[in-house]
């Protein structure tokens, strides 16, 4: 806005330097309008600075009659050209003005999250927008329950992103089985699987405590960002996100501070 201001005064001041004895007149007709006792400021290519009786305005040099264009040196390809360029300067500053305006936008948005969700209880903290963590859980499409479908009213839930193929997500089978049986009447607890084999613990050689969902669109693991398995998402009461992460970072001491902290107050 600054830099818009100073360059009005530039104008203004080419305007005055314009004209090297001031230029008074009884009446100036715009268009339909007259304005009267008019002291000439200024002019440029296209326009015309004037005090009148009213105040001060300024007026198109192509509105007025054709002897007071002839006094101001009016011309019309000159006037023309000299818009366009103003119009294409004028765009270029909205433009930069509305790409300004949306990341300080972002920035607050970001930095809004952060304070609101950073907490010694978290095990993870957004870092930007595109961070699932407070948000809504992405649509989960489940095809295919093994083991039944859990109850997940008024419950935490907890699925655990695997894939029989990999070694890495065998190892935490057991972790997940204990975290399952000491909080398996306040959260509800699904494995989740891409695959559709018959019976991918099976395949795998692994048995989990708790149902096994099957989703073969990976549209819900691909909505959360995840990019590596094994991973766990937390999701609270309300249905947001509250961790996503390696499993190995969930122990039961920060599951239960996660609980504590988001748990829906009655």
């Amino acid at each position: 806005m600054r830099k818009r201001l100073v360059t009005l005064c530039l104008v203004l001041v080419c305007c005055l330097a314009a004209v090297a004895e001031q230029i008074k007149l009884a009446t100036l007709k715009v268009g339909a309008r007259t304005y009267r006792s008019v002291t000439v400021l200024g002019f440029n290519a296209t326009d015309v600075y004037f005090t009148h009786r009213g105040g001060i305005s300024n007026a198109k040099l192509k509105y007025l009659e054709p002897e007071m264009q002839q006094l101001f040196y009016y011309d019309e390809a000159v006037a023309t050209e000299t818009e366009r360029q103003q119009q294409e300067e004028n765009q270029q500053f909205q433009q930069q003005v509305g790409v300004k305006a949306e990341l300080s936008f972002q920035e607050a948005r970001v930095a809004e999250r952060r304070a609101e969700m950073s907490a010694e209880e978290n095990l993870a903290d957004p870092l930007s927008e595109k961070s699932p963590i407070g948000l809504a859980m992405p649509e989960l499409k489940v095809v295919r329950w093994i083991g039944g479908q859990p109850e997940t009213r008024n419950k935490f839930q907890l699925y655990f992103m695997w894939a029989p193929w990999s070694l890495a997500c065998r190892k935490y089978f057991p972790e997940m089985n204990a975290l399952y049986g000491k909080f398996s009447s306040e959260v509800a607890f699904a494995t989740l699987v891409s695959e559709e084999a018959m019976d991918p613990e099976a395949v795998a050689g692994v048995t989990a405590a708790f149902p096994t969902a099957i989703e073969p669109s990976g549209k819900f693991i691909e909505k959360l960002g995840v990019t590596s398995l094994p991973q766990v998402v937390v999701i609270d009461q309300n249905g947001i996100v509250r961790y996503l992460g390696h499993p190995s970072a969930l122990t039961a001491e920060r599951l239960r501070a996660l609980m504590t902290r988001f748990s829906e107050k009655p």
